[in-house]
């Protein structure tokens, strides 16, 4: 718990292999069974006693439950701030991946525009050599409407 205490845990239905007689005669009061030291007979009694004190129980359940409603709060707090942190997190997740995408898309649209401008000036040159239409084609990876649409440009320029 990080407070500073220390608990220690028994395991009560093993008292008969208690070493002492006192710690064996408390562990078998625990477990319910009968008083039998002078301990666990005064122990007895004040038990009697505090379950017949009717202000003790109802101050114990009133405690109990302000404990309960405590923990509950808290518990919602903790939530909270856990849901927040999440989110903080997913949503700087999804940013640097939309970044990450978006430049992706940039440099891919850069390289097709860059392929496309070199492929029509390639294809513009060897129209000029006057090779093929299916050479150049072939040479620029261009459609066969895309070169004869610069092929009638380059007639149009030189008659202009």
């Amino acid at each position: 718990m990080n407070d500073g205490t220390v608990n220690i845990f028994f395991n009560a239905k093993k008292y008969d292999t208690m070493k002492s007689e006192e710690l064996k005669s408390f562990f078998k009061y625990l477990c319910g069974k009968e008083p039998s030291s002078s301990f666990t007979d005064r122990l007895s009694a004040l038990v009697e006693r505090v379950k017949i004190n009717a202000q003790w129980r109802h101050r114990f359940m009133t405690w109990e439950q302000e404990m309960a409603i405590q923990s509950n709060e808290k518990a919602k707090e903790i939530a909270k701030e856990l849901v927040k942190d999440m989110a903080k997190e997913i949503a700087q997740d999804m940013a640097k991946d939309i970044a990450k995408n978006m430049v992706q898309d940039m440099a891919k649209n850069i390289a097709q525009e860059a392929i496309a401008k070199n492929s029509t000036l390639t294809a513009k040159k060897l129209i000029e050599m006057n090779l093929s239409i299916e050479n150049i084609v072939k040479a620029t990876g261009l459609s066969t409407k895309q070169v004869l649409d610069l092929k009638k440009e380059s007639e149009i320029f030189q008659k202009a």
